[in-house]
């Protein structure tokens, strides 16, 4: 059966329909917490460490603090007939009166207080003397005093009083200007007060309304700058813009001539003609020539082969073409089997695959990659494997490395996607346990 390495963390989950270990003999090596049933005298037994333990009230005992314990604990009466004359005498000197003495240290504490006088307290309230004197000179019925919400008024005994009377008016206390330190200023209206040189001169530099565009277009910019062409400003005539040696808009131009550093107009000869659309006609035969007018004609053509010679050498070259393809394709077929020495049985063979290269490439990615190893050192509780298969989707298996080779169970974690983190309880030993890890 498969053995668990580690813990079981159940998350608070019931354990249903278990049954614990049945063996005649208590088991071997326990460890702290180990239970069994002993099916020779139908016990449960756990180990507290040094010796195994019922855990039923068979043959238990019960110390004075257990038994006061669970008196205390407990809502049921004992009878008064029941206790000891000891006891019961206990409890009837309990409900007898005591003198002071009778009580250690009560007649010191006691002799410590102050004795209660009526009429007056004993808490931290109480007036102090300097409160009491301050009380003392307050003589009967006097007058009590208060601040009033009312301005110029103040309460007396709960009742208020006009002590000062504010004037009204503009001007009730005769104020002036100077009073204030506003004895420079006057009552001049914003449009007939002075403005300063700086202001006047910046303000002489502006356009005046009249020299002011209609028809602005939104977001236009102006300058006070004031342009003049020809001598003149305001409306501009085309005269002026020809005296200033610009073409007006309604002058021709004529292209200057074409030279060999001058781009312009050319002209066609008397045996070259354009006509509307921009064709040119040569009016002559001036570009018939013979091979003697032009140079090294005939030389190049005294090169080129005959069309007899031509057929010769074509002839010998497919040939030799042909006994070039032979060869190769020999070389190429060489000791292959009668099945497989053509273009069309290689591409059958293949499945008349056009992309059996990728398939196969994909067909082999799709296969699993296996690691297997051993581990335990006998000191180690926490031990990586590293299998390289690039994916944490793999499949881990954990075995006895020797005979009953039985399945183990432990914590694994799934480090990264080139290695595992196995996890036990007790270290195992050396090379204990085989790990083998597919993906």
């Amino acid at each position: 059966m498969p053995k668990f390495l580690v813990n079981i963390d159940l998350n608070q989950n019931g354990i249903q329909n278990v049954s614990l270990q049945k063996l005649t003999t208590a088991p071997s090596n326990p460890t702290k917490g180990q239970v069994y049933y002993n099916t020779v005298d139908n016990r449960s037994y756990y180990w507290n460490g040094n010796s195994w333990v019922g855990m039923d009230s068979f043959g238990a005992t019960m110390s004075a603090e257990n038994i006061v314990t669970a008196i205390n604990g407990s809502t049921f009466l004992i009878d008064d007939d029941n206790l000891s004359a000891n006891v019961n005498d206990a409890i009837s000197k309990a409900h007898n009166t005591h003198a002071i003495s009778d009580v250690s240290g009560l007649q010191t504490v006691l002799d410590s207080k102050v004795d209660k006088i009526a009429g007056k307290g004993l808490s931290t309230n109480d007036y102090t003397t300097t409160e009491k004197t301050k009380l003392s000179g307050i003589t009967t019925g006097a007058t009590k005093v208060e601040d009033s919400t009312t301005n110029g008024n103040i309460k007396i005994n709960g009742v208020e009083n006009v002590v000062y009377t504010h004037p009204t008016g503009t001007n009730p206390h005769g104020t002036t200007k100077s009073d204030i330190g506003l004895g420079n200023i006057d009552n001049t209206s914003d449009l007939d007060k002075p403005i300063s040189t700086a202001t006047q001169t910046a303000l002489n530099g502006k356009v005046d309304n009249s020299r002011v565009l209609t028809d602005v277009p939104a977001g236009a910019k102006f300058t006070d700058t004031v342009t003049t062409i020809n001598g003149k400003t305001g409306i501009i005539a085309k005269a002026d813009i020809v005296a200033l040696g610009i073409p007006a808009q309604d002058t021709v131009y004529t292209l200057p001539i074409a030279t060999s550093t001058v781009l312009g107009g050319v002209k066609s000869g008397t045996d070259i003609t354009v006509d509307a659309s921009g064709n040119v006609s040569v009016n002559d035969n001036s570009h018939n020539h013979v091979i003697s007018n032009v140079d090294g004609l005939q030389n190049a053509l005294d090169s080129k082969e005959t069309p007899a010679g031509a057929t010769s050498k074509a002839s010998t070259a497919e040939n030799n073409a042909k006994s070039y393809t032979d060869t190769k394709l020999a070389e190429l077929v060489g000791s292959a089997p009668a099945t497989l020495d053509t273009l069309n049985e290689l591409a059958q063979a293949l499945g008349d695959n056009p992309n059996f290269a990728t398939t196969i490439t994909n067909e082999l990615a799709k296969k699993t990659d296996k690691h297997s190893q051993s581990i335990g050192d006998g000191s180690a509780t926490s031990i990586v494997v590293t299998h390289n298969l690039n994916t944490r989707d793999v499949v881990i298996t954990l075995r006895e490395t020797a005979s009953p080779y039985a399945q183990v169970i432990t914590d694994v974690e799934f480090t990264s996607v080139n290695t595992i983190t196995l996890k036990f309880a007790v270290a195992p030993t050396s090379n204990q346990y085989t790990v083998t890890i597919v993906g």
